[in-house]
C-alpha cells in the first residue's frame, strides 16, 4: 500500500508519489504544505483502505462514514469530482487489492444496490384498474330511463408480498455467495502469512 496514516496525516510513500495518477492530483493543489492533497489522500486511504477502520461497512456506506466523521463540510461527491480523482481511486484499488478482493468488493457493492432495490419494493402498493358500473339517465330522444356501462380507471391497495419475498430471496443468495467468498479470502490471506513466514525462516537459516 503506497499510503499510510502517520500522526494523523497522510503519507504517501516515495513509489506512490511517482505514479502519474497521484501527481496529477498532487499537482492541483497550490497551497503551502498541500493541507489539501493530504485532506484527499486521507480520504482515499479511510474509503478504501483494507485495513482502514471503516472497512467493515459496505462501499458506498464507507465512503459516507468517512466523509461525515472526518470531513462533515464536504461530501462524496466533492471529493469524486476533483479532477483525476476517481481515477486515481480506481488505480488505489486495483494495485493494492488481489483479484478475489476485488470480486468481493464488487459482490458488496451488488449487495448493496440489493438492498436499496429491497427497501424500495413495498409490502402493498396501489394500482390502478379498470371498472366498469351501470350509469342510468332519461333519454329524451327514447323518452325512457336506459342504462349504459361506463368503464373508469380507479386505484385499489393491493398485497405486494410476493415481490417483496422474491426481492429478499435475491438478497439473501447474494449474501450467501458474500459469506463463501468471504471464507476464501481469509484461506487466501491465511496462505500468504504462512508463506511470509517461511522466507522469514529460511533467510534466518
Amino acid at each position: 500500500m503506497f499510503i499510510e496514516i502517520i500522526e494523523g496525516k497522510a503519507v504517501v510513500s516515495e513509489q506512490g508519489m511517482a505514479l502519474p495518477s497521484v501527481q496529477s492530483v498532487y499537482k492541483l493543489d497550490k497551497s503551502k504544505g498541500k493541507k489539501t492533497f493530504n485532506n484527499w489522500m486521507k480520504f482515499m486511504y479511510y474509503a478504501y483502505a483494507k485495513d482502514s477502520i471503516y472497512r467493515n461497512y459496505l462501499p458506498a456506506e464507507r465512503e459516507r462514514k468517512v466523509v461525515e466523521a472526518m470531513f462533515p463540510d464536504k461530501s462524496v461527491k466533492y471529493f469524486k469530482s476533483i479532477e483525476g480523482m476517481a481515477v486515481l481511486i480506481e488505480k488505489y484499488i486495483d494495485m493494492t487489492y488481489t483479484f478475489k478482493e476485488k470480486l468481493y468488493r464488487r459482490l458488496l457493492q451488488d449487495v448493496e444496490e440489493m438492498q436499496e432495490e429491497m427497501s424500495r419494493v413495498p409490502l402493498k402498493k396501489t394500482v390502478r384498474v379498470k371498472q366498469d358500473k351501470d350509469v342510468k339517465f332519461y333519454s329524451r330522444v327514447e323518452e325512457q330511463e336506459i342504462t349504459e356501462t361506463v368503464s373508469f380507471d380507479v386505484r385499489v391497495t393491493i398485497d405486494n408480498t410476493p415481490e417483496k419475498l422474491k426481492a429478499m430471496d435475491n438478497l439473501e443468495k447474494l449474501l450467501i455467495r458474500e459469506e463463501i467468498l468471504k471464507k476464501k479470502l481469509k484461506e487466501e490471506q491465511i496462505e500468504m502469512d504462512t508463506a511470509k513466514k517461511n522466507q522469514r525462516r529460511q533467510f534466518d537459516e
